[in-house]
């Protein structure tokens, strides 16, 4: 009777390495399939990052040239506008200049 003991005992204890390398197989699976699935949503969020910094770039590229085009109109505009008083004021400067030839002043 003890030696049926002891052989239950054993049998016992295979069964208990058997389902422990079962268990520990499993969770290593587990493990794997959770990296796995980590490494997949990391190269998910990195193609999304990158889709987002490049939509932002390009956005902020949009807005500086919208800047840098209302800046030349602007600056066309005033240039424009000198431009034109320096038209109207060249009668004036032409007679002082033949003023002051004729006068001998220059």
């Amino acid at each position: 009777m003890a030696l049926e003991v002891m052989r239950l005992i054993l049998a016992e204890e295979q069964a208990a390495g058997v389902a422990v390398q079962e268990a520990q197989q499993s969770a290593n699976e587990v493990v794997k399939a959770a990296e796995a699935a980590a490494a997949e949503q990391e190269r998910a969020a990195a193609v999304e990052n990158r889709g987002l910094y490049h939509r932002l770039l390009e956005e902020a590229r949009a807005g500086v040239q919208s800047e840098l085009d209302g800046g030349r109109q602007a600056a066309r505009e005033e240039i424009e506008s000198l431009a034109q008083e320096a038209r109207a004021r060249l009668p004036e400067a032409a007679e002082w200049i033949v003023s002051e030839v004729i006068h001998g002043r220059r």
